[in-house]
């Protein structure tokens, strides 16, 4: 097993575009690595320090670090029942933040959900073609 820095690497575009956006990452190219392996007994793990060292400082924050931010399930079911009453996105995310005051939660991961959950509901239909769909469902003239 190899433990990294979530920092080390560098970012990898996803699109080959030929205008380049300004983007910003968390990849610096940090070196710290430790390697792990189990024992050959199976009593434990054998740990090595391949770099100890860090290229950058280490955040003094939270805020916008995936694996904290992330939603509860009942979090979900908050954003979905919300979403469904025609609330603004904002509104959601004042209500998660009463719910929770230590909560690291951000609006695009609100957006995302939002999207996942009419994703849900649309299936492949694009807007359009479900929009047709629940006419003729509600027995609308179109």
């Amino acid at each position: 097993m190899l433990i990294g820095c979530e920092r080390s690497g560098q970012y990898k575009y996803m699109k080959k575009d030929l205008v380049r956006r300004d983007t910003s990452s968390r990849k610096c190219g940090c070196p710290f690595k430790h390697h792990g392996k189990p024992v050959v007994g199976g009593q434990g793990w054998m740990g090595k320090l391949m770099c100890g060292s860090h290229n950058h400082k280490m955040t003094k924050s939270l805020i916008r670090h995936s694996y904290v931010g992330r939603l509860t399930k009942n979090e979900n079911i908050i954003i979905a029942d919300m979403t469904k009453s025609m609330m603004k996105p904002r509104n959601i995310f004042l209500t998660l933040k009463k719910h929770n005051v230590n909560s690291y939660t951000t609006i695009k991961q609100i957006y995302n959900v939002r999207s996942a959950y009419r994703y849900s509901i649309r299936g492949n239909n694009i807007e359009m073609q479900q929009l047709i769909k629940l006419l003729e469902q509600d027995q609308y003239i179109h």
